[in-house]
């Protein structure tokens, strides 16, 4: 099981836009796309003083060629939504982890 991490950056000006987007838009593509168990969270103490908001979103891919088919075609959704509309506003940075234990399987 690998567990794919998208931590955001978004300026508070553009926090409701990003999670209506998020929640409406990308986490359905996800789960349509066999990707499993979205967990959506915000950074709780900010040190950037109120400027904005970090937010971390954190789902599971079956195998490294599921992780890999999400690098190429799932996070562009939100990556050219970065790098386009929210230019200036947003940034974004992935990260790849194998589980190495979840208490939630027996397996």
């Amino acid at each position: 099981m690998i567990l794919l991490n998208m931590t955001f950056a978004v300026d508070s000006s553009l926090s409701d836009t990003f999670l209506s987007y998020i929640r409406d838009e990308f986490i359905p593509a996800l789960k349509k796309a066999g990707y499993r168990r979205p967990l959506l969270t915000e950074m709780r103490d900010p040190a950037h003083d109120g400027a904005g908001h970090t937010f971390a979103l954190q789902f599971r891919a079956q195998s490294a060629e599921a992780a890999e088919a999400f690098e190429d075609s799932i996070a562009p959704l939100v990556l050219r939504k970065i790098s386009g509309e929210w230019q200036g506003r947003s940034a974004c940075f992935c990260s790849v982890l194998d589980v190495v234990y979840d208490s939630e399987r027996d397996d």
